[in-house]
C-alpha cells in the first residue's frame, strides 16, 4: 500500500500537470493580453476568468499537497519549508477571487489586496526552494535535487527582482508580464520536480532521510557488517 506522503505528493504532481496545462491554454486563446507585457491576472478582467482561476487553485492545489507530503517526510526542524508551502498556497487560493485593479483605473483596496497576496506567494516560493535545498545540503543521495532546489531558488529570486523592478521602471514595465510568466514556470517545474522525488522515494527510506543533521549523526549507530 503507497505512504500517505507519495500519495500526496502524486496529487500534487497532478495538480502541477493542470497549472501547467491552464496556463498553456490560457496563453495560446485570443484573449486580446501579451504575454511579454501584460499581467497574469488582467486575465480576471476578461472572460477567461474561469482559465485564471483554474490555473490559480491547480497551483494552490499543487502546493498544498506538496506541503502535507513533506509533513509527512521531513523532519520536526524542517517544518519551515511545510509553513511557506501553506502561505504561498493561501495566497494563490484567494488571488483569483480579488481582482487586480483595471490598467489606469484608480487604486482600490481589492487590488492593494490583490497585490499583497502575490508578495506573499511570491516570497514563500523562493523560500520554499532555498528551504528545500537547505534541508538536503548533507545528503550525497538526493544531491541533485538540492543543487536543482537551489538554482532554481536563484533564477526564482531573478525573476522577482525583475518583476518588482517592472513595476517600477517605465523601461522595464513592456516586460513585466514575462518576468511574472518565468516565475510560475520556474515554481511549476520545481513543484513538479520535487513531487516526483518524493514519489520515488522507497517506503523504508521516507525523506526524512534525507536532511541529517550534525547532532543527528552523532545520535546515529551504524551497524557493522558483523551485525555487532
Amino acid at each position: 500500500m503507497p505512504n500517505l506522503s507519495a500519495i500526496l505528493a502524486g496529487a500534487a504532481l497532478a495538480m502541477t500537470v493542470s497549472a501547467a496545462t491552464a496556463l498553456t491554454v490560457l496563453e495560446l486563446l485570443p484573449t486580446g493580453l501579451s504575454s511579454v507585457a501584460d499581467p497574469t491576472s488582467q486575465w480576471a478582467l476578461t472572460p477567461f476568468l474561469w482559465g485564471f482561476r483554474w490555473f490559480e487553485v491547480s497551483l494552490a492545489l499543487a502546493a498544498f499537497a506538496l506541503a502535507f507530503s513533506f509533513l509527512r517526510a521531513l523532519p520536526r526542524f524542517r517544518i519551515g519549508v511545510v509553513v511557506v508551502l501553506v502561505l504561498f498556497a493561501l495566497g494563490r487560493s484567494f488571488v483569483g477571487w480579488v481582482n487586480m485593479d483595471a490598467p489606469g483605473a484608480p487604486a482600490t483596496v481589492t487590488g492593494g489586496i490583490h497585490w499583497g497576496l502575490g508578495i506573499v506567494s511570491f516570497i514563500s516560493s523562493i523560500v520554499a526552494m532555498f528551504l528545500t535545498a537547505r534541508s538536503l545540503r548533507r545528503n550525497a543521495q538526493n544531491r541533485y535535487l538540492q543543487q536543482f532546489s537551489l538554482v532554481m531558488g536563484w533564477i526564482t529570486s531573478a525573476a522577482i527582482v525583475l518583476l518588482f523592478a517592472a513595476s517600477r521602471s517605465p523601461e522595464l514595465a513592456r516586460f513585466f508580464g514575462l518576468f511574472e510568466r518565468a516565475f510560475y514556470v520556474t515554481t511549476i517545474i520545481w513543484i513538479g520536480a520535487v513531487s516526483v522525488a518524493l514519489l520515488r522515494q522507497r517506503p523504508s527510506r521516507p525523506l526524512a532521510a534525507w536532511a541529517i543533521t550534525s547532532e543527528d549523526r552523532v545520535a546515529t549507530k551504524i551497524p557493522s557488517g558483523n551485525g555487532g
